[in-house]
């Protein structure tokens, strides 16, 4: 499929009208809505055009093709050498990886490569604004995609999800199904008792879960999912 234009850092515009949400690598965000542009969003949307505008890509849809705004999830890569697209971004630094149930595919290739741009202090790693947020300061003003930092102060695992209360008003959720999976960051992550106590630092969206009505008391207000053991890293205490 030939591009025509990037969207944003992370969102392509075909010739035949379809737009593509790359899988797997999340760039900062544009101005919407009222909301001013995070750093590097004009940048990470040129290295994205100047990469793939006007070029020919092969699209591989993710398990779950279309995301609720209709746009293909797909991953993409340069015709004829098969590079891909999102770990070359991400091994540039404009932005950070991402894995999403059901689209897990390819998570080890782009761990390597934003690895490399990490190790290398480049883009997003050289902003401090990129910085992870300390889960106590959490307030509602920076929602959507984030990175913070917090003591899992208690663990519960009930039969849909594990539940992990950082210090605040923040709560991480793995969904059951997904912690099966290997590499989270304790030996058996079914295990509610070794996650309590660990310094973590989680990426994901962090959603109000409760609209800004009253939360109901005990409960913590923001709610942080994640759905691939790439999404949380342990930190020395």
């Amino acid at each position: 499929m030939r591009v025509e234009r990037a969207v944003d850092g992370d969102t392509l515009a075909l010739t035949d009208g379809r737009r593509v949400r790359l899988i797997g690598f999340n760039a900062p965000e544009k101005a919407n809505k009222g909301r001013p542009a995070e750093p590097l969003a004009a940048a990470a949307q040129a290295a994205l055009a100047n990469r793939v505008v006007g070029k020919t890509v092969y699209l591989q849809p993710g398990q779950e093709a279309h995301d609720r705004y209709g746009r293909l999830l797909a991953h993409a890569f340069m015709k004829p050498q098969g590079e891909s697209v999102e770990a070359a971004m991400l091994a540039e630094g404009w932005g950070f990886q991402v894995v999403i149930a059901p689209n897990k595919a390819h998570a080890e290739c782009f761990a390597t490569a934003e690895k490399q741009a990490r190790a290398q202090r480049r883009g997003v790693w050289a902003n401090t604004y990129y910085k992870p947020l300390l889960a106590k300061d959490i307030d509602g003003k920076r929602l959507g995609f984030v990175r913070l930092t917090g003591t899992i102060k208690k663990a519960e695992l009930s039969r849909a999800a594990l539940w992990l209360s950082l210090e605040g008003d923040v709560v991480l959720r793995i969904a059951s199904d997904d912690l099966a999976l290997r590499g989270w960051p304790v030996g058996d992550a079914r295990n509610a008792q070794q996650w309590q106590g660990k310094v973590v630092t989680a990426r994901g969206w962090l959603t109000d879960r409760y609209r800004n009505k009253p939360a109901p008391q005990g409960r913590q207000r923001y709610v942080m999912n994640l759905a691939h053991p790439r999404m949380v890293e342990l930190q020395s205490p």
